[in-house]
């Protein structure tokens, strides 16, 4: 049975309110949301979204790697964005740090975020894979219960699942995201 379990990413300031950098349920990492700031709690990279968003998410990888996780195993990102046009600056960091895999991921603009001067924030679920940290692997289960590591078919890499029609119109996926 699974139980919750509280994670603390290394040398992380402490958060600003009543929650913990994340929480382990099983085989799913849920990483709160991450700001750009150093272990004391101080805003990093001015007021440029690029540096703030690469702070972002080396303290987003600190969780991931404490609760056992890597940015390969992130299921879905939610990015808020203070400012939408940013989108275009934090896109090249993001695709820096999460290499050729591609989470799930929806985008919101807000009007403010917790810290003075704070352009960025991330929150993300992850898988828990057992490969990146002294965590104990999850027990073998049986071939007929494992995931199949099988190439996804054409239509699945086209963001569809196989047997699902093409959208309507031919519109395709929004880029940049």
């Amino acid at each position: 049975m699974a139980s919750k379990r509280e994670i603390t990413g290394p040398g992380l300031s402490p958060p600003i309110s009543h929650y913990c950098d994340a929480t382990r349920w099983g085989d799913l990492l849920f990483v709160s949301g991450c700001a750009p700031v150093d272990g004391e709690g101080r805003l990093v990279g001015g007021a440029d979204a690029a540096a703030q968003c690469r702070r972002v998410l080396e303290n987003l990888g600190a969780c991931l790697t404490a609760g056992g996780s890597s940015f390969a195993d992130v299921l879905k990102v939610t990015v808020y964005l203070t400012d939408i046009e940013d989108r275009r600056a934090i896109n090249p960091v993001r695709q820096a740090f999460f290499g050729a895999a591609r989470p799930a991921s929806t985008l919101i603009e807000v009007s403010r975020l917790a810290i003075p001067g704070m352009k960025v924030e991330i929150e993300a679920v992850a898988g828990v894979s057992g490969r990146t940290s002294g965590l104990k692997k999850p027990a073998a289960r049986s071939a007929s219960s494992r995931p199949s590591r099988r190439r996804r078919p054409a239509a699945a890499a086209a963001g569809r699942t196989a047997g699902t029609p093409a959208r309507p119109g031919g519109a395709s996926r929004k880029p940049g995201r």
